[in-house]
């Protein structure tokens, strides 16, 4: 028979916490696969790995992959993003056994049920358009389970304040809807989207948008709602082929230099494309709640931008920024956008601090 030494070789363990030392696998078959995040065949090969791992791994088969790039953060991004093309969920639950089947207020709507589904990764626009998830603990007394072994040490049944829930189902489902779809909408336009469309409006409003008149309604009767702008209102106007990556940098430059001024800040804006669109993408990130002033042509046609200017003025902000063209000598435009210019000379003339988005000195 052939016999052959194990060769002294150790290594790196991923995890950090020691070396991978080969002779403690004496007398097993060792497969030993060589990949970086770079390499294209890698990928491929994973999946054949798995398969040889499932069906040999009580065969004393060993597999060991050892990664060759120089950033380890980059072997990292790639396991956790791709090693594998599809993903089985499963859900089950087993309600039947906390119900009280005395209670016909919960047992005939709660049962046991389990789900799976196949979740496969692709590069194209389908799939998961927008998630909301959200948990309020001050309602826990409308759903909850009277037991358990930290409290009760038994197990206990569940209890439901049927019409509160129903209550709270129908107002903040339809909240969370309004929400996802403004995600979605924003993603597939690059506009902001509104809650009503037409001639028929809903009152209700999300986080991604604030109408401008609402908040001056709300403003005019004093109350400290939702819609209620504020005292430190900061109105952004930009051209529209300020859309460039230095624009954007600069842009966000100047929101986050007015943050720090205004911690309480609210952003308002027209929402016009360039770089208003980039300006509600920072908000967006700061999780801030915009007033957007929306400019109507059809009522106004050409004057249209001058009079959202007036309802951003009407806020009585603490501050204006203007970018009145591209910071990007390549973009190709004729002068400068007038209603940026036009804010920034009204809110001058009212004393209202200006502040010109300007190159880095």
């Amino acid at each position: 028979p052939l016999a052959a030494a194990v060769v002294p070789v150790s290594a790196r363990a991923s995890d950090g916490d020691g070396t991978l030392d080969l002779s403690r696998y004496r007398g097993k078959v060792v497969y030993v696969d060589f990949w970086a995040s770079w390499c294209a065949p890698c990928r491929q090969a994973f999946s054949f790995l798995e398969i040889l791992r499932m069906q040999y791994q009580p065969k004393d088969l060993v597999i060991i992959t050892v990664n060759v790039d120089r950033d380890r953060k980059a072997a990292d991004n790639f396991l956790r993003t791709g090693a594998f093309k599809r993903a089985l969920v499963i859900g089950a639950e087993t309600f039947s056994r906390i119900l009280d089947w005395e209670d016909r207020t919960t047992c005939v709507l709660f049962g046991d049920g389990a789900g799976a589904v196949v979740l496969r990764g692709e590069e194209s626009e389908s799939g998961v358009l927008a998630t909301r998830l959200h948990a309020d603990g001050r309602h826990n007394q409308l759903l909850y389970v009277d037991g358990g072994p930290s409290t009760t040490q038994t197990v206990g049944k569940l209890r439901m304040k049927g019409q509160e829930v129903f209550r709270h189902a129908v107002t903040n489902l339809a909240e969370v809807l309004r929400e996802a779809a403004s995600d979605t909408y924003t993603q597939a336009t690059g506009e902001v989207w509104t809650p009503w469309r037409g001639s028929a409006r809903n009152q209700a409003t999300t986080y991604a948008l604030t109408e401008a008149r609402d908040a001056l309604k709300a403003r005019d009767r004093r109350n400290q709602a939702s819609a209620d702008p504020g005292a430190q209102v900061v109105v952004f106007r930009g051209a529209r082929q300020a859309n460039t990556q230095l624009d954007a940098m600069r842009i966000y430059d100047a929101l986050n230099w007015a943050l720090s001024q205004f911690p309480d800040m609210r952003l308002a804006t027209t929402g016009n494309h360039g770089a208003e669109q980039i300006a509600l993408k920072w908000a967006r990130d700061k999780r801030i709640n915009p007033i957007v002033a929306k400019a109507n042509f059809d009522r106004f046609k050409s004057a249209a931008p001058f009079r959202a200017n007036d309802e951003l003025l009407a806020l009585e902000p603490v501050l204006v920024l203007h970018l009145d063209a591209s910071l990007d000598e390549s973009v190709k435009q004729e002068g400068v956008f007038g209603p940026s210019e036009k804010i920034a000379t009204a809110a001058r003339g009212q004393g209202i601090r200006t502040v010109a988005v300007t190159l880095r000195k």
